[in-house]
């Protein structure tokens, strides 16, 4: 696979079917990352997560959504470094809507607002969670 560690789409894959009931097994799975870019950073997951469901469910996502964040085996959202600059990045990109680790996005605004840089947030703690919100 090119662009993206092979170990990791199957991990991410068995995450979505037991977080989100999704039957994936099936199915034979491809993530193309623009550019031939490669990605190393966990941070991704949530991004590829969403689309990998996006394409099951032939349910579109938002297109004015970006996703940042690190599943974990339980279906977790964990923590990203940077998350301000990831904001600003997607919001340099177009997006109008970042959905960010919980952790992440109640960092970011402590004054408990939805708004930031612009921007605004949604914070997560689960795959469940982020699937909802990118594809509400």
């Amino acid at each position: 696979m090119s662009g993206l560690d092979y170990n990791r789409v199957c991990l991410i894959g068995a995450v979505l079917e037991k977080s989100a009931g999704l039957r994936l097994a099936t199915q034979d799975t491809y993530v193309k990352v623009a550019g031939g870019l490669e990605v190393t950073e966990p941070a991704v997951d949530l991004a590829i997560a969403i689309a990998m469901t996006s394409s099951i469910l032939e349910k579109p996502i938002r297109g004015d959504t970006a996703a940042v964040g690190e599943i974990g085996l339980g279906g977790e959202i964990r923590r990203v470094p940077a998350p301000g600059l990831r904001v600003a990045e997607a919001l340099r990109m177009g997006f109008t809507t970042v959905i960010l680790p919980a952790f992440d996005a109640a960092q970011l605004d402590s004054r408990g607002s939805t708004q930031n840089h612009g921007a605004t947030i949604i914070g997560v703690k689960t795959v469940e969670q982020a699937l909802h919100e990118a594809m509400a």
